[in-house]
């Protein structure tokens, strides 16, 4: 029973003790991994080969078709596991149109026939100037017909090989049509033969003779969704096999009613919708071929008497005709209506015979490695899942390989955020006493004090020692004091370790002058003031006899007195004030005792910059013809570092590129991905908080003439072929539902942005992103993929942090999906009307900085009233705080209470505006006495806080202990009488009932 009970207490303590850890460190963002992030100029660091930054991600520079990006090589500090790499990307489509004329050279279009370029001269090398049609399969790869020869070619017609230069034998029959069938190459010869084959052109089998019974020649074919073999003759009747060619049924008799008895090519669309064109005609079929309808009686027009040769239908459904002066017709309804996209394309170069088109696809690609030497250079590129890498070291690097079909597309890669968890990280160690140059005035139990931690818990030894000298232990790595042999310079090294050997150190030098006074500096050490009006210098001297201090600097060019305190304070911060102008400065203060002993601190330095930068922004102006390396030229100076940054909008205000910090502040370039009307904004800040802005306005035109290319010769055949659907290759989101709004410090709000495909393309893997002044206040996990008129609602949560300065900030919500993006910008503004700083207890008072927001208060007088009160709403004390708002400058307002004697424990402390009883302020505190190890009491701070937690864990870990205890001693005494108890009836049970004690 006893031991159950103690088990009993023990396992509350324990669960107790797990609930408190939660409690407290879990509010305290423990994450046990980090994030590596690269976007903007952050990929500047990394090496291009082939690619560029264009301001919103790597992509391929200028016209290459490959080229790879690596990055720079991320440190995690120590060994780590490097997790996962997430990022956004995204790849592009272009659907190549190929033509093949009688010249034997080969064409292709990037731009639905509008441009033309030639891409193989002469394909067969001189083998017949002909071509008789022309098809591509699944795997896009092209294939041309002449007369008995097959042509491929696996390289978007850059190169050829002849894969068999007689597909029918020692028949001597020219083939007529080629098309494609469930990938299978299909003939059909001047006999009216029908030839397949199964292995790309390899090898060839006849599978039906003469199947029309002579009924003339084959000058089109087509085959739709359902592989069924639609061809045309001579006769303008209509075939078609469901067998890949063995059987032919005649659907038509006479598809233009008596209208010549011909045809020049056939072609189907998406729909099955079958197209004959004949001369000048086309026909259309939406039932299979069984009835026909006159869609278009001259598609050239009346003024060209050029019959069409070809006719092709792309994977967006735009009929094309091409007719015998070369000209490009273009339908986008079925054949109803034709433009003339471009006048003879190929620069009188014969006639064209063969016409197809292909989808291609950007690729991007990724490898990484893990290194132990800075450079990465002792690392191998591994291919790995980006969702799991699993490798481990203190460096990684990542490779992006990117590969395009043509010059006028590129993938691109933004954002990318690399995840690691350390496996171990050397302790944290700060040494604040002994002050680097400070002066004491006594050798012996000079304090150390310092602070350590170690984030993997697995600290294990702290030691230090003197001019490098015997190393000295730190017990449980706490403060203590030590000793110095007499009056000189010394330093001291201070060193911590963890349980697997990875140490860190600090170093202050410090004066002994025995009897001299003791002096610490406080402020201002190694600042930039953006003031120099009543600067404080602060310092603490310590004397048994301490008689005067001086302040001492190079304030008037050399380093000399300044001020003298006659009577300074012993053992507590003293303060000397001096207005200086802009410059840096040297400062000291020296202290005398009454026997005449002195003594210097260290110099301090700091800076005074009251004047915000000069900035001279020069470019870009005017109208720029490239949308690549556009200049941005500006000059700056200031006397403190400085940094900057820009952005890039269009006229209208939507972001282009993001806030983008300029490496060391001198004039770079930039890139945009579309011509328009821009505005460029330049901001520079100093390290005293200054700020200049600059903006520009300038336009890209990039457009220029259209000068098709030339070429010579040639003659006589036809054409056709299959498609694949394939959407269009930009998209378009409309992004609605959120909009500027106003908020307070700590609003927590889930918000939903609507996002409209506005597009003709599925929009897939789209996500949500944010950037701005407030993007780390809300974030979502949410992808979605977004049909054409579909909307969808990211939902997300705003969490504004608890404290924040008042102003508006930007946030921009930005929708990324692989084939659209779409933007909107809003401002949330904070407009807290009070906001407390921090309060203090001193004794019997607290002293308490808060803030005012101005905003539509200024000329007006304020009052504020303050209020402490208990758990129980019980007021305890008030006052009032009344003051005129002069200017639109944040208010900073000091307050001193007094609070009764004998206060301890939780109370309220509130503050609210007479004119505005919504914006009451209340905050938590803590009263108590104060206790030397503490010194003042910090009320309202995270620090103070976290003391709080943790003075409260001790209280219940002291009490748990006396639990514990008590229960030990209790277990303990009812042993012992048990055991009493059984001893006596064991003497009893023997006779030994005389041993009994007499009462």
């Amino acid at each position: 029973m006893l031991h159950r009970e103690r088990r009993g207490y023990l396992v509350i303590a324990i669960i107790f003790s797990c609930l408190m850890f939660l409690l407290i460190f879990g509010r305290m963002n423990f994450t046990g991994y980090a994030i590596f992030s690269s976007s903007g100029s952050d990929f500047n660091l990394g090496t291009y080969a082939n690619t560029s930054y264009n301001g919103s991600g790597v992509v391929l520079a200028g016209t290459n078709l490959t080229g790879s990006y690596v990055s720079k090589v991320f440190d995690a500090g120590n060994d780590a596991n490097w997790n996962n790499m997430s990022y956004v990307s995204g790849n592009q489509n272009i659907e190549l149109i190929f033509a093949a004329d009688n010249n034997a050279d080969v064409w292709k279009s990037i731009d639905i026939g509008a441009t033309w370029s030639l891409i193989k001269d002469d394909y067969n090398n001189g083998d017949g100037n002909e071509v008789t049609d022309m098809v591509r399969n699944s795997s896009k790869s092209l294939f041309i017909l002449n007369r008995q020869d097959i042509w491929k070619s696996d390289d978007k017609g850059v190169s050829w090989t002849k894969i068999n230069d007689d597909y029918n034998g020692a028949e001597g029959q020219n083939g007529f049509v080629l098309g494609i069938e469930n990938n299978n190459l299909i003939i059909v010869e001047g006999d009216q033969d029908v030839w397949k084959s199964t292995d790309s052109g390899i090898s060839w089998t006849k599978v039906s003779t003469d199947f029309n019974g002579g009924n003339g020649n084959i000058f089109g074919i087509a085959v739709n969704s359902s592989s069924v073999i639609f061809v045309v003759d001579g006769a303008a009747d209509v075939w078609k096999s469901t067998d890949s060619g063995a059987t032919w049924n005649l659907v038509k008799d006479d598809y233009n009613g008596a209208n010549g008895n011909d045809a020049n090519d056939m072609a189907i669309n998406s729909s099955d919708a079958l197209f004959i064109l004949h001369n000048q005609d086309v026909w259309r079929s939406v039932d299979n071929g069984v009835t026909w309808s006159l869609a278009n009686d001259d598609v050239n027009g009346a003024e060209d008497s050029n019959s069409g040769i070809v006719m092709y239908v792309d994977t967006s459904n735009n009929l094309y005709v091409i007719d015998g002066s070369e000209d490009v017709f273009k339908s986008t309804d079925s054949g109803t209506s034709f433009t003339k996209v471009v006048t003879d394309f190929n620069s009188g170069n014969l006639n064209v015979f063969g016409l197809t088109s292909a989808v291609y696809s950007t690729n991007l690609s990724f490898q990484v490695r893990n290194c132990s030497s800075s450079d990465c250079s002792d690392g191998s590129w591994q291919t790995k899942d980006m969702n799991s890498i699993g490798l481990t070291g203190r460096y990684f690097q990542y490779k992006t390989i990117f590969d395009s079909p043509d010059s006028s597309i590129s993938s691109y890669l933004n954002n990318v955020s690399i995840d690691y968890n350390l496996i171990n990280t050397a302790p944290s160690l700060s040494l604040a006493s002994p002050q680097d140059g400070a002066s004491y005035g006594y050798n012996n139990s000079l304090s150390l004090n310092f602070s350590v931690s170690d984030t993997d818990n697995n600290l294990q030894s702290c030691w230090y020692n003197i001019d490098n000298g015997a190393n000295n232990s730190l017990s449980s790595c706490l403060n203590t004091t030590f000793s110095v042999s007499g009056s000189s310079s010394y330093v001291l090294n201070i060193f911590a370790n963890d349980s697997l050997g990875l140490e860190t150190n600090d170093s202050a030098s410090f004066n002994v002058n025995i009897g001299s006074p003791t002096i610490i500096l406080s402020s201002p050490i190694d600042v930039y003031l953006n003031s120099g009006v009543n600067i404080e210098f602060k310092y603490t001297p310590s004397d048994v006899d301490l008689d005067y201090c001086e302040l001492w600097g190079n304030f008037n060019t050399s380093f000399s007195l300044n001020q003298t305190d006659l009577n300074p304070d012993n053992e507590i911060e003293n303060i000397f004030t001096l207005s200086l102008s802009d410059n840096s400065y040297l400062w000291n203060i020296r202290c005398i005792d009454n026997a005449g002993h002195s003594a210097f601190n260290g110099n301090k330095s700091f800076y005074v910059d009251t004047i915000a930068p000069s900035l001279s922004l020069t470019q870009p102006i005017g109208t720029k013809t490239s949308r690549t390396s556009i200049s941005l030229t500006f000059s700056s100076s200031d006397a403190s570092p400085v940094s900057c940054k820009y952005n890039v909008t269009l006229s209208v205000g939507t972001l282009i590129v993001g806030s983008t910090n300029i490496e060391n502040c001198s004039s770079t370039n930039f890139d945009v991905s579309s011509d328009g009307d821009y505005k460029l904004y330049l901001s520079i800040n100093d390290s005293a908080g200054w700020f200049s802005f600059a903006n520009s306005s300038f336009s890209v035109d990039t457009s220029t003439p259209v000068t098709p290319p030339s070429s010579g010769g040639g003659s006589s055949g036809g054409g056709g072929g299959s498609s694949l659907p394939v959407s269009n290759a930009s998209g378009k989101l409309e992004l609605s539902g959120v909009s500027n709004m106003i908020i307070k410090s700590g609003d927590k709000k889930t918000l939903s942005l609507s996002i409209k495909n506005a597009g003709f393309r599925f929009a897939n893997n789209c996500k949500l992103i944010t950037n701005g002044d407030a993007s780390s206040w809300a974030y979502s996990k949410q992808i979605e993929g977004i049909a054409p008129g579909q909307k969808v609602d990211f939902v997300f949560d705003l969490n504004v942090p608890d404290s924040l300065n008042f102003g508006d900030y930007k946030l921009n919500l930005k929708v990324e999906c692989d084939e659209a993006r779409g933007e909107k910008n809003i401002v949330l503004s904070v407009v807290d009307l009070i906001k407390i700083k921090s309060i203090v207890q001193e004794k019997n008072s607290i002293e308490m900085y808060y803030l005012v927001n101005p905003r539509g208060l200024v000329g007006k007088s304020v009052t504020i009233d303050i209020l402490i009160s208990d758990g129980d709403n019980n007021d305890i004390q008030k006052t009032q705080d009344i003051f005129l708002v002069e200017g639109n400058e944040t208010i900073e307002r000091k307050i001193i209470m007094d609070i009764p004697r004998g206060l301890i424990g939780l109370y309220y402390v509130s503050l609210s505006p007479g004119f505005d009883s919504e914006n009451i302020v209340k905050q938590q505190i803590i009263l108590g006495e104060q206790r030397s190890f503490i010194g003042r009491i910090i009320l309202g701070t995270t620090n103070s806080k976290g003391i709080s937690y943790i003075l409260f864990v001790l209280i219940i870990c002291i009490a748990i202990f006396f639990i514990v205890r008590k229960s030990y001693k209790k277990e303990e005494y009812s042993e012992k009488s048990y055991n009493r108890e059984k001893h006596s009836k064991t003497l009893h049970k023997h006779g030994f009932w005389f041993f009994r004690k007499k009462k």
